[in-house]
C-alpha cells in the first residue's frame, strides 16, 4: 500500500510541474522569460569557423544580456538542438516557442530534483531520530527512491513539496529561479551530511564548490550560497580547503557562464543597471509598488502567504522557533536567515528574490509538521481504563483516532492552495479568454482607452486557435500613465481620451495598485473610474485566481490580487473592462 502511495505522490510530483508547459505560448506573456528566449536565439553556432577562430567564441554563444548568467541558455540551447536533431536539422533557426519550452522543461526538471533532495533532507533527520548517533545508510547520494521513502513520517513531507503553489508556478516560467531553489537546496544538504559525518571534508569542498559555481553561472547575485559551506570549512579550520574551494568554484563558475569574462563591459553595464534597480537608486515605472514598503513585512503578508499558503507558513514559524536549537536544525535556521535577511531590505522586493529559502522554509514545515503527527501518535497512559478482563486504551484508540483525523485535516488545508493553483494551467489564459470577449461583444471602431507597459496588449490580434481577428479594427489608444504626474501634456491627454472613449480597459492592477499617495493624477484617475464618477460602469471582469472546482462549480477560490504584483501579473492577472453604456 505505501508503494503505490508513493508511487501515487511521484506521479503527482512530475504532473504538478509538467502540465501545460506551454501555456500561453506563442506570446510572451513573462517578461523575463521572453527576455532569455530572446538571448538563447542570438547565438550564432551555424556560423562558427576555425578560420575566424576568436571572432567566433566572441559570437557563438554570446547573449548580449547579462542580467542571469549563461549557464540556463546554453542548458537550454542543448535542448533546442537536440529536438532539431531529432526531429529536423540542426542548421534550423531557434523559433521562439522552442526557446521557451527548452527554458520551461529546464525549470520543470529542476524542480523535480529540488523536491527529492527535500525528501533526502528530510529522511536524513527521521534516520537521526531514529537512531541517534548511529549512521544513517541515507548518507552520501543513495537512491532517492530507497525503502525509507515508504516511512510514514517522510512520506507525511510529500504533499507539503509537491503542492507548493510557488515550486509549482516556477515550474511553469522558463526563468532562472527553479534552478536557483535547486542549488540552494542541494549546498543545504550537503552541508547537512558534512555535519553529520557523512560526507567527507574532500568531497563536501568538491560538490558544495560545484553546486556553488553553478549558482553563480545562474545567476551572479546566488554567490551569497556559498556563505554556508564556506562557514563550515572556517570553523572546522580547514583553511587548505579554501584555496581548494576557491579554485573549482570559480572554474565552474567562469565554465558555467563565461561571457560575464569574455564580454565584460557588457557584464558590468548589466550588473550596474540590475544594482541600481534593486537598491532603489534608480526608480523605474515597474517597481513603484515597493515605494514605502517595510522589509520583513512585505515579505510575511504579501508574498509567503500566496506563495506557500497561510498553513505552511504557520508551520515554518513554528519550526522555526519549536524545533530543537541543535546543529542540524540551526543549518537551516543559518540557510533562511542569511539569504532572507540579505534580499528582504533591498527596495526591490519582487517574489523571485525569495524563492531560494522557499524550499528551506517548506523543509521546516514539513520536519514541524513531523513532530506534530509524532505527539498525535504518542499514547496517552493517563487515559488507560481499567476492566475486568484488562487493561484496555479505550479513550486513547478514540482520542487518537480524533487527533490522526485533526492531522489528516491539517495536511489536507496546507495543500489545498497547490491544488488549486494547478487550476490556472488547466484553463485558458485569462487575457485569452478576456479577447475572445471583446472580440464578440465590443463591435468594429469602438474607441478604447487602456494602460501601456504590459508585455502583451489585449485584445490579443491572434487568438490560441489560428483564428484570425486582425480584421477587427479598434481605435485602442495605449496609454502612459506612469508618467501622468510628471508631464501636464499627459494629463490634458487623458481627459480628452477619457472623455472620447467608449471602453476603458484594465489589464491588471500593475497601475492602479501601485501609485497611491505619491501619485495623485493617477490615484485620482482610478478613483473615479472605480467609483463611476468618471462616467464608466464596470461591465465584465475577467479573473483566474486559483480555485478548486467541481462539475463547473467553483467550491474554493483563492483571490491573490493583492499579493506582490509578479505573483499574478504573469500568468493570471485580472481584467476589468469599463463601458459607458452609450
Amino acid at each position: 500500500m505505501k508503494k503505490f502511495i508513493l508511487f501515487i505522490f511521484l506521479f503527482f510530483l512530475i504532473y504538478t510541474r509538467f502540465v501545460n508547459l506551454g501555456w500561453g505560448l506563442p506570446l510572451p506573456f513573462h517578461p523575463d522569460e521572453r527576455n532569455m528566449a530572446a538571448a538563447l536565439q542570438q547565438f550564432e553556432c551555424s556560423r562558427f569557423s576555425i578560420l575566424d577562430l576568436r571572432s567566433s567564441i566572441i559570437n557563438c554563444f554570446n547573449p548580449h544580456f547579462f542580467a542571469y548568467g549563461q549557464l540556463p541558455l546554453y542548458l537550454g540551447y542543448i535542448l533546442v538542438k537536440a529536438y532539431h536533431f531529432l526531429f529536423g536539422s540542426l542548421n534550423d533557426v531557434i523559433t521562439f516557442t522552442q526557446a521557451v519550452m527548452a527554458l520551461r522543461l529546464i525549470s520543470a526538471i529542476a524542480s523535480v530534483i529540488n523536491v527529492l533532495v527535500m525528501i533526502k533532507v528530510v529522511e536524513l533527520f527521521v534516520e537521526s531520530f531514529r537512531a541517534k548517533g548511529e549512521k544513517s545508510r541515507s548518507g552520501r547520494f543513495a537512491g532517492f527512491l530507497s525503502r525509507k521513502l515508504l516511512r510514514n513520517d517522510i512520506l507525511i513531507a510529500f504533499p507539503i513539496f509537491i503542492f507548493s503553489p510557488a515550486l509549482i508556478q516556477f515550474a511553469h516560467f522558463g526563468t532562472t529561479e527553479s534552478l536557483l531553489m535547486l542549488f540552494y537546496s542541494v549546498i543545504v544538504y550537503v552541508s547537512l551530511l558534512f555535519l553529520n559525518r557523512l560526507l567527507t571534508l574532500p568531497d563536501f569542498i568538491k560538490w558544495s564548490a560545484i553546486v556553488g559555481g553553478l549558482s553563480v553561472g545562474t545567476k551572479v547575485s546566488s554567490l551569497i550560497f556559498i556563505l554556508i559551506p564556506l562557514s563550515l570549512i572556517l570553523i572546522n579550520k580547514k583553511f587548505k580547503g579554501l584555496l581548494i574551494f576557491a579554485v573549482v568554484f570559480a572554474a565552474v563558475a567562469v565554465l558555467s557562464s563565461p561571457y560575464n569574462l569574455i564580454s565584460f563591459n557588457e557584464f558590468i553595464s548589466s550588473m550596474r543597471y540590475e544594482s541600481a534597480v534593486g537598491l532603489g537608486t534608480m526608480q523605474v515605472f515597474y517597481t513603484r509598488q515597493f515605494i514605502d514598503t517595510v522589509p520583513v513585512i512585505f515579505q510575511f503578508f504579501n508574498i509567503f502567504p500566496y506563495a506557500l499558503g497561510w498553513i505552511v507558513l504557520a508551520l515554518f514559524f513554528g519550526g522555526f522557533f519549536i524545533l530543537p536549537f541543535k546543529r542540524n536544525f540551526n543549518i537551516f535556521r543559518l540557510s533562511f536567515l542569511i539569504y532572507f535577511l540579505f534580499n528582504a531590505f533591498l527596495f526591490t522586493k519582487w517574489t523571485r528574490f525569495m524563492t531560494p529559502v522557499m524550499p528551506i522554509m517548506l523543509i521546516i514545515s514539513a520536519l514541524f509538521l513531523q513532530r506534530i503527527f509524532k505527539l498525535i501518535k504518542t499514547p496517552r497512559p493517563d487515559f488507560v481504563v481499567d476492566t475486568p478482563l484488562k487493561k484496555r486504551r479505550i479513550i486513547p484508540l478514540f482520542t487518537r483516532g480524533v487527533r490522526l483525523l485533526a492531522g489528516g485535516c491539517l495536511i489536507v488545508l496546507a495543500v489545498l492552495p497547490g491544488v488549486a493553483y494547478l487550476s490556472i494551467y488547466n484553463n485558458e489564459d485569462v487575457r485569452i479568454t478576456a479577447s475572445r470577449w471583446i472580440y464578440k461583444n465590443i463591435p468594429v471602431y469602438a474607441r478604447i482607452l487602456s494602460e501601456d507597459g504590459n508585455v502583451v496588449d489585449i485584445p490579443i490580434p491572434t487568438l490560441n486557435d489560428k483564428r484570425s481577428t486582425l480584421n477587427f479594427r479598434y481605435n485602442l489608444v495605449s496609454f502612459d500613465f506612469y508618467n501622468l504626474d510628471e508631464s501636464s501634456q499627459l494629463q490634458a491627454d487623458l481627459f480628452i481620451y477619457s472623455q472620447n472613449a467608449d471602453y476603458i480597459f484594465v489589464p491588471s492592477r500593475r497601475v492602479f495598485a501601485n501609485h497611491k499617495k505619491n501619485y495623485p493624477q493617477i490615484n485620482q484617475y482610478y478613483n473615479r473610474l472605480f467609483s463611476g464618477n468618471l462616467g464608466f460602469k464596470e461591465i465584465i471582469r475577467f479573473t483566474s485566481y486559483p480555485k478548486i472546482t467541481l462539475f463547473n462549480k467553483t467550491l474554493l477560490e483563492f483571490k491573490d490580487e493583492q499579493a506582490e504584483e509578479t505573483w499574478s501579473v504573469f500568468d493570471h492577472p485580472v481584467i476589468r473592462i469599463y463601458s459607458t453604456g452609450k
